[in-house]
């Protein structure tokens, strides 16, 4: 069986996107799943190695300027959601709301907006 470049770009979107719903305030180091997903991505993209690049330091960085467990929540998510946008964007897709929702479900959206 052969995954069709499509299927795996979204599966590998998946991965990031729902990393960091389970990321909480405390920093960690990013297992192979996120590796993977983001080499994936990468190989798919423009070239441009920024987002993916701060995706990962996102999830590692220990935020010592936030004081507040919730400030840093805030922060690593909102970093990992933007730069998320920006790896999508780099691989040609745009993170819609049903994107965005099916990403979270691990289902793809009815309305095939991830196909090439």
């Amino acid at each position: 069986m052969r995954l069709r470049s499509t299927r795996l770009r979204w599966l590998a979107l998946a991965v990031l996107y729902n990393v960091i719903d389970d990321t909480g305030p405390d920093a960690f180091e990013p297992g192979l799943d996120v590796r993977l997903a983001l080499a994936v991505l990468f190989a798919m993209s423009d070239g441009d190695r920024e987002p993916f690049d701060d995706y990962w330091n996102g999830l590692r960085d220990p935020l010592d300027y936030c004081d507040r467990d919730g400030e840093r929540e805030y922060v690593r998510h909102t970093r990992a959601r933007t730069n998320l946008t920006g790896i999508a964007r780099r691989v040609g897709l745009h993170l819609t709301w049903q994107l965005m929702a099916s990403l979270g479900k691990g289902r793809k959206p009815k309305r095939d907006s991830v196909s090439d």
